[in-house]
């Protein structure tokens, strides 16, 4: 048993600290104590051999847990809930704190019926709508939506995938079963003391925080950039002055690559065709740079190949610009633009990237991502509306 707890506890810490995948650790946790119980095995009062500890990836119960996440997956994807959410967001208007309560009620009634995580994921947006209708954060909604979700989960069987867990165990042990609505008092009582607590204590310990795109877009955090400089581009040429070029106000040049030689501040070298300069600057100081002058637009772009030949959308799209955030457990965690193959795999192409813990002194595609660098993104309206599926980044609002 204490090995047991020993290996259960190893698995958590891995899982905290994102060494390797999710799906690696899980693999490893039952290697082992298959190996385990192999050397060290336990024949009483019931043997607990391979077959016993297999045996719960063909539960019924799991079975069901599963089926429900589909099940719930798909009233999210086909918009089957979306009327009434509709509805409740053209109520925002009059009514903000009302609508409120009409939100939580409803998130309540559905998570009775449903997995929590697809109601949280359906039910963000209107929240995030009436933090702003009220002025107020959004910060301070979420959390009180995901409890209320959870408490709600707890009092039918099909609630939360605890329960039928729970029911599986007890149906095999002692040939009782629980009833759908076997824990609704109980589970309605615990919800009762659960909400009266959120109601009194959420406004006084949760903090108001910024949102992500507040804190992501409009702040003055910087970018890791790349531009080319060709034959026209207004760099060419360009002389430093006390170690800076002062054709590029407001923007940090971390270093310049020609060819194989890197260089650094301060800066000596006049800047000629074929070099590339490393960039630091602030969303805002991107755009103002790139609506200067065309070239800086094209020299950023020939070092990704953008292009139109290998598109079935029409020329005519509109091209945006947008931020994404690399979510935890990403496909693209550890990997660098290059060898994700970003521009094919989406359609898009990364001019920057901004990581918040460290100063970067390195080609922008040499940088092997992380979760929470956010990339900004550059790229036709159709194949950016079609990030917003993607599990592997968070897109935020495009500009």
């Amino acid at each position: 048993m204490w090995t047991t707890f020993a290996i259960v506890t190893a698995a958590v810490v891995f899982y905290y600290r994102e060494s390797f995948s999710i799906e690696a650790i899980s693999v490893g946790v039952i290697a082992v104590l298959l190996t385990f119980f192999a050397v060290f095995p336990i024949t009483d009062p019931m043997p607990l051999d391979s077959a016993a500890l297999l045996s719960g990836f063909a539960a019924p119960a799991l079975i069901a847990i599963m089926a429900l996440l589909v099940v719930g997956q798909g009233l999210y994807h086909t918009g089957a809930l979306e009327a009434p959410i509709i509805a409740l967001s053209g109520a925002l208007e009059n009514a903000p704190r009302k609508t409120l309560a009409i939100v939580f009620g409803m998130a309540f009634l559905i998570s009775m019926f449903m997995n929590n995580t697809p109601v949280v994921v359906m039910f963000i947006p209107i929240l995030s709508s009436l933090a702003a209708r009220m002025r107020g954060s959004a910060s301070r909604y979420m959390m009180p939506l995901s409890f209320l979700c959870i408490l709600a989960g707890m009092t039918t069987l099909i609630g939360s995938s605890t329960n039928l867990l729970v029911n599986d165990v007890l149906r095999r042990t002692t040939g009782e079963e629980l009833g759908f609505f076997t824990q609704f008092g109980p589970g309605m009582f615990l919800a009762l003391v659960g909400t009266i607590y959120i109601i009194v204590f959420a406004p006084i310990l949760l903090p108001n925080r910024a949102d992500l795109k507040s804190e992501v877009s409009e702040s003055g955090k910087q970018y890791i950039a790349q531009i080319r400089v060709t034959e026209r581009h207004p760099l060419n040429k360009a002389k430093p002055v006390a170690g800076l070029f002062s054709e590029l106000k407001n923007v940090t040049v971390r270093m310049v690559q020609r060819g194989d030689t890197m260089l650094l501040p301060p800066f000596e070298h006049t800047l000629i065709p074929g070099d590339v300069l490393i960039i630091a600057a602030s969303r805002k100081e991107l755009q103002k740079l790139l609506a200067s002058d065309k070239q800086y637009l094209k020299g950023m772009l020939d070092i990704a190949g953008f292009e139109n030949t290998d598109r079935q959308t029409e020329v005519t799209d509109a091209i945006v610009m947008s931020e994404a955030v690399v979510a935890p457990a990403s496909r693209f965690i550890g990997r660098s633009v290059e060898q994700i193959g970003f521009r094919r795999a989406t359609g898009t192409l990364v001019l920057g990237i901004q990581r918040r813990s460290s100063m970067i002194r390195k080609r922008m595609l040499d940088i092997r991502l992380e979760a929470g660098d956010t990339l900004l993104l550059f790229g036709y309206e159709a194949d950016m509306r079609a990030l917003r599926t993607n599990r592997d980044m968070l897109l935020l609002e495009w500009s």
